[in-house]
């Protein structure tokens, strides 16, 4: 069984973002079931939406034109579960925010930081956050590796990966370290594997000081990372501090980035929060049942702490704000999340797929 971990116990607010902007999909028997419904007749007849294609086992949730899906009632809680209960919901409406692995002979839990309640009250907690009694989240199906992969050579066992998320929750939660010393130490880390860990992480000779990315380094990982609709306008734009588009997540006006990179970050009050999304994804088990490397996760994590980084700024910036604020840097991690990290697909198969990772990781933290 799971030895036991310091947890924290998930409560859902019920505030209705997780039904916004995001395409959901349905099984198909539970959508043909649904049509036979008046409500959902009387619904569909009412918004003009009907389910729309997803792939041959699914159809999709449709969204309204406020980006809000058609059973998201005006008191914010879903009309499949207020009048079907949850047999009808789509699967991944049911285990939201979690995702599980069969893990050392019970589940062990991811938890997306997309959800509003998770980025701004647990992420600082540095805890296994775990469903509620009364939630029951859909097990994974694929199972968790019994060698897990550190890069495309090397692989350890169970207990060299638990010794691995130990030491990283350990240099994640120190008072005061900076989320890029932070991703510096669990690039050390990772060297280090499958050899023994360092104990005392506070003052260890051997490990490398904090550091930051240098500007272009920081600009070259943007420009290929960030969500670009309008192709290359928008990838100059990120070099430039240009116009920048994206309707889906900004509206249709372009967003002006000059001064972006002026704006204030106060690190004491703002990493430890971008420390707990940077942890959480670095000790993701769903990816690892499919076939991430420890390496590859950690060239998606500093990706993602850039673009949070990005975000928090551009969002203050369009407020007319100097610095950012806990709200902002909230909203970039759900973004972050939701666009990249979590529910975009081709981005995460990027660091899974690609060969070699090794060289760009060492390029990137200036080994």
């Amino acid at each position: 069984m799971l030895p036991q971990k310091k947890q924290t116990v998930f409560q859902c607010a019920m505030c209705g973002e997780c039904c916004t902007s995001v395409s959901i999909p349905i099984e198909k028997d539970k959508a043909a079931a649904l049509k036979e419904r008046d409500w959902v007749r009387e619904r569909f007849a009412e918004t003009g939406l009907d389910f729309l294609p997803y792939d041959p086992d699914h159809y999709e949730l449709p969204m309204t034109d406020t980006a809000e899906c058609v059973f998201l009632g005006e008191d914010r809680r879903c009309m499949i579960h207020a009048r079907e209960g949850e047999a009808l919901k789509p699967k991944e409406c049911i285990r939201f925010p979690f995702a599980a692995v069969r893990y050392n002979g019970g589940l062990a839990y991811d938890c997306s930081s997309s959800c509003r309640t998770v980025a701004n009250k647990l992420l600082t907690e540095f805890s296994e956050i775990v469903p509620s009694p009364t939630h029951h989240p859909v097990p994974n199906e694929e199972p968790f590796p019994e060698k897990i992969p550190v890069s495309r050579l090397k692989k350890i066992d169970g207990a060299a990966y638990e010794r691995y998320c130990e030491t990283i929750t350990r240099i994640f939660s120190e008072p005061g370290i900076s989320p890029d010393l932070a991703l510096k130490r669990t690039a050390a880390v990772i060297r280090a594997l499958p050899g023994k860990l360092p104990h005392d992480l506070k003052h260890p000779a051997h490990l490398p000081e904090d550091f930051r990315l240098s500007g272009w380094r920081e600009k070259l990982v943007l420009y290929w990372s960030l969500r670009r609709p309008y192709g290359i306008i928008n990838r100059w734009a990120v070099l430039t501090e240009g116009d920048y588009c994206d309707p889906k997540v900004f509206g249709k006006d372009p967003v002006s980035l000059k001064g972006h990179g002026s704006v204030l970050w106060d690190a004491g009050e703002l990493d430890p929060m971008l420390n707990g999304f940077l942890h959480s994804l670095l000790r993701r088990k769903v990816m690892l049942s499919y076939n991430h490397t420890l390496e590859g996760i950690l060239l998606l994590t500093l990706s993602a702490c850039l673009i949070v980084r990005w975000y928090a700024r551009t969002l203050a910036l369009i407020q007319g704000n100097n610095e950012v604020s806990r709200g902002d840097l909230s909203m970039a991690i759900r973004l972050t999340e939701r666009y990249y990290t979590g529910h975009q697909p081709h981005f995460l198969e990027f660091f899974r797929l690609v060969p070699g990772l090794g060289l760009p990781v060492l390029l990137l933290l200036g080994r």
